[in-house]
């Protein structure tokens, strides 16, 4: 598998297109030029456009339904996100990386991409909405409903990642917007009408559906055919460089999911819903970093292809200064005001889960350096690295949970992801500063 890495990013090297080498040495211009400024507010409009449309009809629903009802609908949300690695299969960041080395191969790799994906997702919504008839029978409407609302909207991901390679941001803003607008304009409609949940999770469905056939089509009209291709050998090399995603994407889910499946299972569905609200806010609250870690990923990586760390070295350390400082200031305004913002975003019913959204915003300035930190890992080849570190991690997290959870409840589970996230932190700046310095140290 390394050696499939080495030669794919040396043929990057070789064949780098005019733009992609006009990055090397140039960091500080990019960082305060126009095209620069332009990009990081497409990136911010379309991580908006991602997160808040969810985000407010979710805020209709916790008004609409009970506390535990919405405890199933967010048990099988965070069961689909367990699925998708089936189908992601950590080919997000794999077609990022290979079209930015490489963007007159980028159809190809889209196409490769989806010819993994699209059984994957089909054998997932099978065996997902399968358990749940045998174990659960009564939250199989909920569970269909929502397993195609997060598997089939995560393939619209594949087409994001194509244009965030080319850095085509307005074009993936555009697109983004299709499935949210339907989400937000349908979702108030359907609650208004009576409409049960899963007649209301019908909207969740469609939305997706929707990003999905319109992704596909600008895709296909504006740059051409991605040719899907049935050849093993090629899926073969695809699984063999993807897998150490994968694992990364299942230990980050574990660790994002595990807390309110547990506290379901030891507790009680109305505590994982109040415990899934406030952690909705922290993980929404990513998207004042996630941003800034779309544009820097594909400026490292054609740094480091062009061979220039001190770039790299250089962007390395203001990102993560800048996602600390407004991961800190996000921390102390939550902490004046958690009880107002849980009782106003989610309603009356949850008035009392301040305390829950005080604990857990103190990880923001962490939780934002790790965001940053890992895609600066993962776009120069160190995901075994930081697959190593996460499993550390999530050992922590799941001992910590099963001792804390059964004996202070949600508070103990929110306590435990400050204690797994300043864990991550150290080790992912630890593995960063520490590569990047002797890369550039090693370089003729």
């Amino acid at each position: 598998m390394g050696r499939a890495v080495r030669a794919e990013a040396q043929q990057g090297r070789a064949a780098a297109p005019a733009d992609t080498e006009a990055v090397a040495g140039s960091e500080p211009a990019i960082l305060g030029s126009r095209v620069f400024r332009r990009d990081l507010v497409f990136s911010i409009l379309t991580q908006i456009a991602h997160k808040v449309p969810s985000l407010l009809a979710a805020m209709i629903l916790t008004r609409a339904f009970a506390p535990e009802a919405m405890g199933g609908f967010f048990f099988a949300s965070a069961l689909g996100f367990f699925f998708v690695l089936l189908t992601v299969f950590g080919t997000n960041l794999h077609l990022v990386r290979s079209v930015a080395s490489l963007p007159a191969e980028g159809l190809r790799h889209l196409g490769e991409v989806l010819s993994l994906r699209l059984p994957l997702t089909l054998a997932a919504l099978v065996v997902m909405n399968g358990l749940m008839l045998a174990l659960m029978p009564e939250l199989a409407p909920v569970v269909f409903l929502t397993s195609i609302y997060i598997l089939v909207g995560d393939l619209s991901n594949s087409f994001g990642a194509f244009l965030t390679g080319l850095r085509r941001f307005g074009l993936r803003l555009l697109i983004g917007l299709t499935g949210p607008v339907l989400l937000v304009a349908s979702v108030p409609l359907a609650v208004h009408a009576g409409a049960s949940l899963p007649g209301v999770l019908l909207c969740y469905a469609g939305a997706s559906l929707l990003m999905l056939a319109v992704s596909g089509a600008v895709i296909r009209f504006r740059f051409g055919r991605y040719p899907l291709t049935w050849d093993l050998n090629v899926l073969r090399r695809l699984v063999l460089l993807c897998w150490p995603f994968v694992v990364l994407d299942a230990l980050q889910i574990i660790q994002f999911k595990v807390d309110v499946l547990m506290i379901f299972g030891l507790v009680s569905a109305e505590a994982a819903a109040h415990y899934e609200t406030a952690y909705r806010l922290l993980e929404v609250s990513r998207l004042f970093v996630r941003p800034l870690a779309m544009i820097v990923f594909p400026l490292c990586v054609a740094m480091a292809v062009s061979g220039d760390w001190q770039g790299v070295r250089r962007l390395t350390g203001r990102t993560l200064g800048v996602a600390f400082v407004v991961g800190l200031g996000l921390a102390v305004a939550v902490a004046l005001a958690a009880d107002t913002v849980m009782a106003t975003v989610w309603g009356p019913a949850y008035a009392g889960s301040g305390p829950l959204l005080r604990v857990l915003f103190l990880t923001a300035p962490f939780l934002f350096v790790t965001v940053i930190g890992a895609m600066l890992a993962n776009a120069i080849h160190l995901e075994r690295s930081l697959m190593r570190l996460m499993g550390a991690a999530t050992i922590v997290n799941i001992a910590s949970n099963g001792v804390a959870i059964p004996l202070w409840g949600a508070i103990g589970a929110a306590w435990t992801t400050l204690l797994t996230e300043v864990f991550i932190v150290i080790g992912v700046i630890s593995i960063v500063v520490r590569t990047v310095g002797a890369r550039q140290g090693s370089r003729p």
